[in-house]
């Protein structure tokens, strides 16, 4: 039988650091963490905009890696001002990501709204 596999942010983030060899230590010191906080990223089942970016420039890869292949969106904690989303957007390397990323930030504001959040 195959094990189950976690679909949480923090998750995806540990697959994605171990297919490219990167250790928690090496992690760590891209993100300016502590390796403590690194497993704790491991085990978290939602991620602030902020540290989702970072973690994805640290990789060296899209934020939409990180979306990729689920049936549900991970949860990610949107909160950007106005420069931060200007500096979110400039980053992404071609229109897809741009896409991937509206796309998110509707489902959200839609589960939210739905929600009386």
């Amino acid at each position: 039988m195959k094990a189950k596999q976690h679909n949480h942010i923090g998750s995806v983030i540990q697959r994605i650091a171990k297919q490219k060899g990167i250790s928690n230590v090496e992690l760590a010191h891209r993100i300016s963490c502590s390796t403590a906080n690194v497993s704790k990223i491991y085990r978290k089942p939602s991620i602030d905009t902020d540290l989702l970016f970072r973690i994805a420039k640290s990789l060296e890869v899209p934020v939409s890696v990180f979306f990729e292949n689920e049936t549900h969106i991970p949860l990610v904690k949107f909160r950007l001002d106005e420069d931060q989303f200007r500096d979110v957007t400039s980053s992404l390397s071609d229109l897809s990501e741009l896409v991937l990323l509206l796309k998110i930030l509707l489902s959200l504001f839609n589960k939210g709204y739905s929600d009386g959040g």
